[in-house]
């Protein structure tokens, strides 16, 4: 099949497929799940020209789990998902065929690092070629903020100054190196006795949660720094918070001792997994501990460092080191946005439940940013 006729069936599909998911958010936000977002997969096959939807359509979650990052993406890149995707993929293997993950909002850098890291797990599992995985997105972040009143950008940028700026004192999530004879005491307890990778939350010397690393077949995303952070949401919500997705002080500039968030790990190398979810949960501190014996360290991707993969994230869209392709639909109608914004008239602000306000050093940033950041294809 001709190149050309292989990219219209592509765009065909995403766009029925963003339909769907948009159609689908529009119903999970009186639900009560989280906010106006839906994701969708399917696999494309070239040789019939049909595609066929795997798994379950997800939504947002966040209110529903109590987890920052519980984006609709993040829901549908769940183990239970991707394995039936897996299995569509070896049957007829031989057959040249592309998956489509469409979701109605673009991703943040913690979605669009865990996508990355499936396609490069799919290519390694010799179920796709690269570049065969595509993320296609309805909404771009300045819609979605202009509609909807989230405000994704920042988290963007901010990871893009720390690739740029590793020592920045502006970041929304610090991060620094301690020996093991500088942190607490029962941090250190908590370590030698996990008997494998662990990681920490802690405000001050009080541990909020413990993490293990539980990553599987197709669980690609359950790090120890990441069930840490999302252990602490977990229990917050079972307290009766009413904002267990923030986990320290949203004031990231100048956080208050009392509510300032750590997170202790072993990790030395900070991927853009650890870093996205540091961030939605307002994280205010990564600290790599050094002097542990037998410490074990989290690589986020199969065949690529945390810093690379860092790196490939804050370049944006479709460049050289990216095994997967993203594109926008221009014309999406965006409906579930627009439904969201007329109850965001009604109900006020306090709709808006994580997220973070307008930064004005990132605000000067986003003009240097944005001369070198990869930019998605158009369908």
């Amino acid at each position: 099949m001709e190149q050309p006729v292989i990219e219209q069936l592509v765009v065909d599909a995403s766009r029925a497929l963003l339909k769907t998911a948009d159609e689908f958010a529009v119903k999970n936000f009186p639900s009560g799940n989280g906010g106006p977002f839906g994701a969708i997969a399917a696999v494309l096959d070239f040789n019939s020209g049909s595609y066929k939807t795997i798994g379950n359509i997800s939504a947002n979650a966040v209110l529903k789990t109590g987890s920052a990052s519980a984006h609709a993406e993040d829901q549908w890149l769940q183990p239970d998902n991707l394995k039936s995707l897996v299995r569509e993929l070896k049957k007829d293997w031989w057959n040249p065929r592309t998956v489509i993950l469409a979701s109605s909002g673009q991703s943040c850098p913690a979605c669009h690092a865990k996508e990355e890291v499936v396609a490069r797990y799919l290519v390694r599992y010799g179920v796709i070629q690269r570049l065969n995985f595509v993320v296609a997105y309805g909404a771009t972040f300045k819609n979605t903020q202009e509609i909807a009143g989230f405000n994704d950008q920042p988290y963007v940028l901010d990871l893009v100054r720390c690739v740029r700026y590793p020592q920045s004192s502006v970041s929304m999530v610090k991060h620094k190196t301690a020996s093991i004879k500088e942190i607490p005491s029962n941090i250190v307890l908590a370590f030698k006795n996990a008997g494998r990778q662990v990681c920490v939350v802690a405000r001050g010397d009080n541990i909020v949660s413990v993490g293990y690393d539980d990553r599987s077949y197709c669980n690609f995303f359950s790090t120890a720094e990441s069930m840490a952070i999302r252990n602490a949401c977990t229990r917050q919500k079972a307290e009766g918070s009413l904002q267990p997705w923030v986990v320290g002080d949203v004031n990231h500039l100048a956080p208050d001792p009392q509510k300032k968030a750590t997170l202790y790990t072993t990790t030395q190398d900070v991927g853009p997994i650890m870093r996205g979810e540091a961030q939605w949960a307002a994280v205010n501190e990564i600290v790599s501990v050094t002097g542990l014996r037998g410490a074990k360290q989290t690589q986020e991707a199969p065949d690529i460092s945390n810093r690379a993969l860092l790196g490939s994230v804050a370049q944006g869209y479709n460049h050289a080191q990216s095994v997967m392709r993203v594109c926008v639909d221009e014309g999406f109608a965006n409906q579930a946005q627009h439904e969201w914004r007329k109850k965001l008239k009604k109900y006020g602000s306090a709709m808006l439940y994580n997220g973070i306000d307008s930064d004005p050093n990132l605000e000067s940033f986003a003009v240097f940013a944005g001369s070198f950041k990869g930019l998605p294809l158009a369908l």
